[in-house]
């Protein structure tokens, strides 16, 4: 078919018209001819827009410029679009995907996909991937269960107690002493006060100590801590390595004892299967616990010797103070809300079963990497708990205007006063606690709230 824009002018806009319908005709007659298989229909997209620009047809701007090309479409037998003087060499080479709907809008789709990237960052590094064929997908879960394997056989344990006489007394810490060093031939370190106490009995002048004023390269000493008591003596684990912290053991001996998954009747066992689990077929799980790095700022300028690690959580509150605490709370260097209340709590999920439990926050699973930001008797009905992931930086600040000052603690401990213009900041640390599971993190920690917190515990309904 021979093409002429003699009739192309401003002016005649019938001609105009014609003309479009004739291309558009054209275009569907050699969408029949190709047919729908994949490489030729392929071929008519890309040439689609090439066709259209060279000859500068313009869009349907109404809806009589749509009708009209509908029926041009209509004219040929069966719903198919004649054209007695076209021609596939007329057209020449059509290199493009195209299709013609039933209400003549004629409408051009991609070929292929924009690559697409992901850019990862943790705030100080970033890291590029490419999405495979254009699609999000996860490859595995972000949280998995983490096995512990020894490249060499450890020889170096800490034996950390609880406070008091008790366990002396019964002879416990004496009975896993004389295991690890007659039965394992390992290295046994106590804290220099215990070690005190056996430098005076006999037989146990193989205990060894450290000095409790340096610890900076206690974690290099040691291969892993066995813990005898409670949650606390877990907590004086976690503030007696302000770095890095060796694999922990910890068997029951306190009151609740919620971190503490081991009886201290499979002691030999358990600690059998930490030191040989390389030689095991179920091997040794632990589970990264993440603590928080937090630092006191005065006026926006960081204070000497006042960066803390904690395991559970830091607590801003009112102290002995009559007023309500008013603390200012940023993350990433930008205000999120005022705590006006008797203070606030920002726990780690191992935490989120302690303080931040009894003040109402949910209870997390100490694998999912996130932040708890707790109020403590808020004055307001709508101040609710909140979970944040573990990449924000938070900021507690106690503004000028306050009425009072307020006091700050790290697990419970190092507690100190806030004055105004003084800020706390947090973070992740870099270093977890590992803790030595009993079964597996997941049912260690189901196991823990039943036994010490009576979740879910109600009578069975009966039957109809």
């Amino acid at each position: 078919m021979e093409i002429t824009n003699s009739n192309w002018s401003p002016d005649g806009k019938e001609a105009s018209k014609n003309l479009r319908i004739q291309l558009l005709a054209l275009v569907c007659l050699e969408w029949q001819y190709y047919g729908f298989d994949g490489q030729n229909v392929n071929k008519l997209h890309e040439g689609q827009r090439n066709f259209a620009a060279e000859t500068g047809v313009p869009s349907f701007s109404n809806n009589s410029d749509r009708e009209l090309m509908s029926k041009s479409i209509r004219k040929g037998n069966n719903g198919n679009c004649t054209s007695s003087d076209s021609s596939d060499e007329d057209l020449g080479p059509v290199e493009a995907n195209m299709c013609a709907s039933a209400t003549g809008v004629v409408r051009v789709q991609s070929r292929k996909k924009a690559e697409m990237f992901l850019v990862r960052t943790d705030g100080i590094s970033c890291t590029r991937e490419k999405v495979t064929e254009s699609s999000l997908a996860f490859t595995h879960p972000s949280t998995q269960q983490q096995m512990l394997m020894w490249k060499s056989t450890p020889k170096t344990v800490l034996l950390l107690k609880k406070l008091g006489p008790e366990l002396m007394e019964e002879a416990k810490e004496l009975q896993v002493v004389s295991f690890l060093y007659h039965q394992e031939k390992m290295n046994v370190l106590v804290e220099p006060d215990v070690h005190d106490i056996f430098a005076r009995i006999p037989g146990f002048g193989f205990v060894q100590t450290f000095y409790s004023q340096d610890t900076s390269d206690l974690h290099m000493r040691v291969d892993f801590v066995a813990c005898l008591g409670g949650d606390g003596v877990i907590l004086h684990a976690s503030n007696l390595f302000r770095g890095a912290v060796p694999p922990v053991v910890s068997f029951n001996l306190g009151s609740l004892g919620f971190l503490t998954s081991h009886r201290f009747e499979d002691y030999r066992q358990d600690l059998t299967q930490v030191i040989h689990g390389n030689n095991t077929l179920d091997g040794v799980y632990i589970t990264l616990r993440m603590r928080l790095r937090c630092e006191i700022f005065r006026n926006g300028k960081a204070v000497p010797g006042k960066v803390f690690d904690v395991l559970n959580e830091i607590v801003v509150d009112r102290g002995y103070n009559p007023y309500l605490s008013k603390v200012e709370c940023y993350e990433h260097d930008r205000l999120i809300t005022k705590v006006q209340g008797d203070g606030v709590i920002v726990a780690t999920p191992t935490g989120s079963t302690a303080y931040s439990t009894a003040a109402g926050g949910s209870m997390v699973h100490p694998n999912v990497p996130c932040m708890l930001f707790t109020p403590i008797c808020p004055h307001s009905l709508s101040f609710r708990p909140v979970i944040l992931p573990d990449s924000a930086r938070l900021e507690l600040k106690i503004p000028d205007d306050a009425r009072s000052n307020a006091w700050v603690s790290f697990d419970g401990k190092r507690r100190q006063q806030l004055s105004r213009g003084h800020s706390v900041r947090i973070s992740m640390s870099e270093h977890p606690l590992p803790t030595v599971n009993k079964s597996d993190q997941t049912g260690d920690w189901f196991h823990s709230l039943i036994r010490c917190l009576n979740w879910n515990e109600r009578l069975d309904q009966k039957a109809l």
